[in-house]
C-alpha cells in the first residue's frame, strides 16, 4: 500500500494508517485551488481541501473505522492548516458503507458529479473558524 500510494514524486500527499500494528488503509488530501474540479464548491472564505479514504483490509470494513480515521485526520489537518473551512469527499454512490461513514463523520450531500459508472456524490463538511 505504502509503495503505491506514498511513492516519491506523487503530487498528492498520502498517509497510510495502521490498526493493531498493520497497514489498514490510506488517506490522501489535496488543496482545492482555482481550476481544481471541486473549485465551484470551495468555501467562500478560508481553505478547502479534498480527501480520499480507502480501507484496504476487508476484515476492517463495517467496524466504524472510517469516521474515526476521518475525525483524527481532520484534527491533524486543522492543527497544520488552521484556515481550512471546508472539506470535500466524493464517494461512489455504489459504496453505501462509505457514504454512511462520511455522514457519521459529519459530511452532508452537496451535489452529484459525473454520469453513469463515473458518477460520484460530492459531500462537504464545513468547519468553524479556528
Amino acid at each position: 500500500m505504502r509503495a503505491h500510494y506514498c511513492r516519491v514524486g506523487r503530487d498528492v500527499p498520502g498517509f497510510v494508517f495502521r490498526v493493531d500494528g498493520r497497514a489498514a488503509g490510506f488517506l490522501q488530501r489535496e488543496r482545492v485551488t482555482p481550476g481544481h474540479a471541486f473549485a465551484p464548491w470551495a468555501a467562500p472564505e478560508g481553505e478547502t481541501w479534498g480527501v480520499d479514504l480507502l480501507i484496504g483490509e476487508p476484515d476492517l470494513t463495517g467496524r466504524g473505522l472510517g469516521p474515526q480515521v476521518i475525525r483524527a485526520f481532520l484534527a491533524h489537518l486543522r492543527a497544520e492548516r488552521p484556515d481550512v473551512r471546508r472539506v470535500l469527499i466524493d464517494p461512489s454512490p455504489a459504496n453505501a458503507r462509505a457514504v454512511r461513514a462520511y455522514a457519521k463523520a459529519g459530511f452532508t450531500p452537496l451535489t452529484w458529479l459525473g454520469t453513469g459508472d463515473d458518477e460520484v456524490e460530492l459531500m462537504r463538511l464545513d468547519l468553524p473558524s479556528a
